[in-house]
């Protein structure tokens, strides 16, 4: 219900966000292997969705595990954050780095760049050392983490636009982009 709500005060008026909310699976998905254990039940939901008469899905891994196996599968329009994250980013700016919870996502982050074929704007992909569960706490410390590696990503690697490599990290992100001062 927390992204639900997270994504309906993005969303333009007259759209309603709905959730598939699922309690089977991997409870957070902080590596390859979780992300292959996410895939099947992220992509019965997609069915599920348009079942029900969704217009679109949203999935809720930024990494986006299965989003090419969802798509074949439904005529609505299926899109994860990551790759949507990756391609706004390449308009808004010349160079962007991506913002993730750990190391272990970092490689799976830069690989998704390269499918996505934005990996020539890719200034970096930095982890800030704080897994899904601790992010979700909202606490001060993992802001802090986050602006650390920000302003890392902008001073050392010259990006100009940041972008949440985790979908928890995009509570944080009206802060960081009013203090940061760019997208």
């Amino acid at each position: 219900e927390e992204r639900r709500a997270f994504l309906q005060s993005k969303a333009a008026p007259g759209f309603e966000i709905g959730n598939i909310d699922r309690k089977d699976g991997p409870q957070t998905i902080e590596s390859m292997y979780e992300e292959y254990l996410y895939i099947p039940i992220m992509i019965e939901s997609v069915v599920q969705a348009e079942r029900e008469g969704y217009q679109a899905v949203i999935t809720g891994c930024a990494g986006d595990p299965g989003l090419d196996g969802a798509r074949e599968l439904v005529r609505i329009p299926v899109t994860g954050p990551g790759e949507s994250g990756m391609i706004l980013a390449n308009m808004l700016g010349y160079r962007f780095s991506v913002l993730t919870i750990l190391d272990s996502v970092v490689r799976s982050t830069a690989e998704l760049a390269h499918r996505v074929g934005v990996s020539q704007k890719l200034a970096s992909v930095k982890a800030i050392g704080v897994p899904v569960l601790e992010v979700r706490k909202g606490e001060q410390s993992t802001y802090d983490a986050l602006k650390r590696a920000a302003v890392e990503a902008v001073e050392k690697d010259h990006a100009d636009v940041l972008v949440m490599g985790c979908a928890s990290l995009s509570f944080y992100s009206d802060w960081l982009q009013a203090e940061m001062k760019l997208p």
